[in-house]
This record gives structure tokens, C-alpha cells and sequence, in this order.
């Protein structure tokens, strides 16, 4: 990578740490009252697809299924990723729609996922990995602020304390019920989700930067290495 470019990356990373400084500094964030409530109070929580098993590949059944291994590192789904496969439960299939959100029940974190528009066209179920949460039309509460809201320490915390199990941890449905959230007014809500994206943003401009740098280090070991084997020829020739 040239010079400029590493310098162009720099003052990218610069300007959105300067507005993430702008904005706790502003004190926009002082939030005057929030309302704490139960998580089944204002959603809808069940469990994914009870499948018998390995969820086994049926191409052209229409129907996928989404599994831990489908999530990326940043909480997208890959849906191209997601196995087609026959739901033959008997259990009606609930089709995951946008705006829901899939929430771990296993494993060593409970992360949660926002299920978006992105997923148009597909229909869709949960793995019985993932509990989903639909909320009411009178919680308040915006998707992905809930989502941000269940991923950060607090919430995490809580989860970590009630899950069981010890090689492979579970999380009971109930526990996920009592779990209290706090809800700020939609303006707030909005605020937050802007600077977690700008946070975001920038994290994955860090990690450009870092994938870059370690390329040209690469490339210039490598030029070092080739100087070296000329430098030796050289001196055999004379």
C-alpha cells in the first residue's frame, strides 16, 4: 500500500474518532429516564425450528434454515451460506420476518442478530440454536437498539450468569424473559444506533488499516529477503 493511501486511512480513522468525541462531549447522550422492563413483557421470545438432528441439505425445497455457522464476526447473516433443507416437524413453521432478532441460546456468548431486509424473498427459519424475539407493536422499541442493547456488557453479563452448563452452555427461555432492558425515548434509541454504527465504521477502517500495514511489512521482508539473494550473488561472481 502506498504512503498516501496509509495516510488517507489514517485521517479516515481520525475523523470518525473526532465525531464520536463531539458527541459525548455535546453530553447528547445524558439520557433524563429510561423505562426498565422485562424482556417477555415487550416481546415474543420462542425457540428455533426443533429439527431431529443434523439439518440436512434438500435443494429446491424453498426453505432454509439458519445456523451459528452463518453469522459473521459482525452480526450479518450470510444468507447465500444457509443450508435449503425440508421442515418435516410438525410444529408449524414460524418464518423468521425483518425486524425480528435471533439471540444465542448456546455457547459461550449469547450474542444477538437483527434479521433484516436483506433476507426479502427467502423464507426462512431459525436453527434450534437461537431463541426469536418479535416485538409487540406497543414496546417502544427499535430493533436494532435492542440488538445493541443485548450485546453489550450489561446484558451479556447477565446472560453469563444464568446460562448452565459447563463444556457447552445453554440459556433457558425463562431467564431470557426476566431479563430487564432499558428502554430510553426513540430519539435516544435513534442517537445510540447512529454512534454504534460510526463506532462500527470505524473499527473495520482499523482493521483495514492494520490488514494493510502487515502487507506492505510482508512486502517489504520479502524485498529485503530478494536484496539479500542478489547482494550474495553478486559477491560470488567476484
Amino acid at each position: 500500500m502506498h504512503h498516501r493511501q496509509l495516510c488517507k486511512f489514517i485521517v479516515d480513522i481520525t475523523r470518525y474518532a473526532f465525531h464520536y468525541y463531539c458527541i459525548i462531549a455535546d453530553g447528547e447522550f445524558r439520557v433524563e429516564s429510561v423505562n426498565l422492563q422485562k424482556l417477555g413483557d415487550i416481546s415474543s421470545i420462542s425457540s428455533g425450528y426443533p429439527f431431529r438432528g443434523r439439518i440436512e441439505e434438500a435443494e429446491d425445497s424453498g426453505y432454509f434454515a439458519v445456523q451459528m455457522k452463518d453469522i459473521s464476526a459482525q452480526g450479518v447473516i450470510n444468507w447465500s451460506g444457509c443450508v435449503e433443507t425440508e421442515l418435516e416437524g410438525k410444529k408449524d413453521p414460524q418464518w423468521l420476518m425483518p425486524g425480528d432478532i435471533l439471540l444465542a441460546a448456546r455457547g459461550n456468548r449469547n450474542y444477538a442478530v437483527l434479521i433484516t431486509d436483506a433476507m426479502s424473498g427467502i423464507q426462512a427459519v431459525a436453527s434450534p440454536q437461537f431463541y426469536v424475539i418479535t416485538l409487540k407493536n406497543t414496546a417502544g422499541v427499535m430493533p436494532e437498539f435492542l440488538v445493541w442493547l443485548l450485546n453489550q456488557q450489561p446484558c451479556q453479563r447477565y446472560f453469563d450468569l444464568n446460562a448452565e452448563g459447563t463444556l457447552t452452555k445453554s440459556l433457558r427461555r425463562s431467564f431470557v424473559e426476566c431479563a430487564e432492558v432499558a428502554i430510553p425515548s426513540r430519539e435516544k434509541q435513534e442517537q445510540i444506533i447512529h454512534l454504534a454504527r460510526n463506532v462500527s465504521q470505524q473499527r473495520q477502517l482499523a482493521e483495514q488499516l492494520i490488514r494493510n500495514g502487515e502487507q506492505m511489512l510482508n512486502a517489504v521482508a520479502g524485498d529485503l529477503m530478494n536484496q539479500s539473494s542478489l547482494d550474495k550473488g553478486q559477491h560470488h561472481e567476484q
